[in-house]
């Protein structure tokens, strides 16, 4: 036997849709041939996310298990992996005698670990749920390391959860205008996520969430998920907006062009840094951004600035302060022709000669103007004295970036791991600073309020972190760290920590530096 799948060549179309979800397409579990037609090979594990994929129900299981294979317990798709392959979530290998975790697992060293004398618990945990491995429902969890610090003996609970409650909250470092607030965002022509608010310089998106999760498309969520927290480039495309590239930890592409600086802050707070060396040397200067527009003459009369009868086109927030329309113009607003930016020119007050700057908060863009006899602008090349102003201006930017923070509802189905049905108590614990609740041993920003939401920093974690798994969910490692007594009084399984020694010695790990993520 071959695939643990069937693919009926008179109902398959030949669409693709199969091996793009397909978590061992890259090694040929499902493929496309030259017949144009859907077929699986031995590679399948039947995970069945084809057969749930397929718009023309051209794909069935097979309900065989190999003589060789080994049913993985980790989660409920439970794969048929054959000796030298992996489960479709890529993290277990069957060695021929079990199934083994493709990464080992990361621990903190101890000397990066530093004890709370208030509340006698660490500012990082033992060890971290990288490499652990899921652990279905009501079992402990998959490693309960125990280990005196300071005098105080600390347990580390980790798992790597499996949450359908799952997604990332994308920053983009741009004022580049990336689509209207609320745009749906695709990949693959599939709805992933939203663009949601813009910032001081960045624009923002959420990728994912369980409304996306387990709609039709939540096979295409879930990689995207997992694919960005993992570091890899990801084409989207804003619905009425931009196509987007994005890889965390590198410069956003849009619209093929690569973003390299942003704003350190808008119009009017740039202009103001600015202002005292301008004034010398020019009578007006439009900053234009996406949030405030300055303008240099109405904002800095203080610093001696005089008016010139400039207005600036958008509403008028405060004195040199203007709400431009947003857009794919400057500074991320409307104004694609910098004469654009000026409404109109008060004539009895503009005089001829008059010097004006019109650029942007990133420095990627600007204009010199004089006014002539008739006081019309006139475009002129820029003297070397504002020039070297606006190239400083760039040294003031910061760099673009793509940050991806992965956010996770940790339900009761993940806390049974410490309680086989007191999840409320565990929470109660939490609440009260009595647990420790890291991912990837760095500390998570936990929402307030009900339930346990927490987010972390994927930035240079190591690969293999995040996964997702056919159900569709995407997997986060977490750890809860306590007490030894907390654990006894909290926990409802009293047999299973075990020398934190004991579990290195038993299995592969490597050591995870944490210092440069302290904050």
């Amino acid at each position: 036997m071959n695939a643990l799948v069937h693919v009926d060549p008179e109902l398959c179309i030949g669409c693709g849709i199969c091996v793009r979800n397909c978590p061992k397409s890259a090694v040929g579990a499902m493929h496309i041939t030259e017949e144009k037609k859907a077929s699986a090979t031995e590679e399948c594990v039947g995970c069945l996310v084809c057969v749930k994929s397929c718009p023309k129900q051209a794909i069935t299981p097979l309900d065989e298990t190999p003589a060789d294979a080994l049913i993985c317990q980790s989660c409920p798709i439970h794969c048929r992996i054959r000796p030298g392959q992996t489960g479709a979530c890529r993290r277990f290998r069957n060695d021929g005698k079990e199934l083994k975790r493709e990464v080992p697992l990361h621990v903190i060293p101890r000397p990066h670990i530093r004890l709370d004398p208030r509340t006698r618990l660490p500012d990082r945990p033992l060890l971290t749920g990288i490499g652990a491995g899921t652990n279905l429902q009501k079992q402990a969890a998959r490693f309960v390391a125990e280990e005196e610090l300071d005098g105080v003996d600390i347990v580390t609970c980790v798992t790597e959860a499996a949450l359908s409650f799952s997604g990332l909250r994308v920053k983009i470092d741009t004022s580049d205008y990336i689509g209207a607030e609320g745009s749906a965002v695709r990949r693959e022509g599939k709805i992933v996520g939203y663009i949601t608010s813009s910032w001081y310089g960045s624009r923002t998106a959420t990728i994912g969430g369980v409304t996306l999760l387990k709609g039709p498309d939540g096979f295409v969520v879930a990689r995207t998920v997992t694919d960005l927290a993992e570091g890899e480039t990801v084409p989207l495309q804003v619905e009425g907006g931009a196509k987007l590239e994005l890889t965390r930890g590198k410069a956003p592409v849009i619209n093929g062009q690569t973003a390299e600086l942003t704003t350190f802050g808008c119009g009017s707070s740039v202009g103001k840094l600015f202002s005292a060396r301008l004034l010398p040397i020019l009578d007006e200067c439009i900053m234009l951004d996406m949030g405030i527009t300055g303008q240099m003459s109405e904002h800095h009369a203080a610093l001696g600035a005089k008016p010139c009868g400039i207005t600036v086109i958008g509403k008028r927030s405060s004195g040199g302060r203007y709400l431009v329309p947003s857009g794919k113009g400057w500074g991320g607003t409307c104004v694609e022709d910098p004469r654009d930016a000026i409404a109109a020119i008060d004539k009895s007050v503009a005089w001829p000669g008059m010097r004006i700057l019109i650029t942007e908060t990133k420095a990627e863009h600007a204009a010199y103007f004089e006014l002539d006899e008739n006081l019309e602008l006139v475009e002129k090349p820029m003297p070397p004295a504002v020039e070297a102003e606006f190239v400083r201006m760039k040294e003031f930017c910061d760099p673009g970036l793509v940050n991806v923070l992965y956010v996770g509802g940790v339900g009761g189905g993940v806390m049974s791991i410490l309680h086989p049905h007191d999840s409320p108590g565990v929470l109660d614990a939490i609440r009260e600073g009595r647990i420790l609740v890291t991912s990837c041993g760095r500390p998570v920003h936990r929402m307030p309020g009900g339930n346990l939401i927490i987010e972390v920093d994927t930035a240079g974690l190591p690969k293999g972190s995040f996964s997702w798994v056919p159900t569709p969910c995407t997997t986060m490692p977490v750890e809860f760290t306590m007490t030894r007594e907390t654990y006894m009084e909290v926990c409802g399984y009293p047999d299973a920590p075990r020398p934190l020694s004991r579990i290195l010695a038993e299995n592969a790990y490597v050591y995870m530096d944490t210092e440069e993520r302290r904050s």
